[in-house]
């Protein structure tokens, strides 16, 4: 059983990223880049169908 508590949360954070390949950090990077932009798009579609029934409402 580990003992956690032992050392920094840092320290174990670091310790385990260089126990992953760098082709898998590099994996990882990529996946978090696509989700800020799949959050970017999302966001800006929010703002358009907002726009939409914004306009919507003033035809009526």
């Amino acid at each position: 059983m580990k003992i956690f508590n032992a050392k920094p949360i840092t320290q174990i954070k670091q310790e385990k990223s260089e126990e992953i390949p760098p082709s898998v950090l590099e994996v990882y990077e990529i996946v978090a880049a696509m989700g800020e932009e799949i959050a970017t798009v999302t966001a800006a579609n929010e703002a358009l169908k907002a726009e939409i029934e914004a306009l919507k409402g003033g035809a009526k």
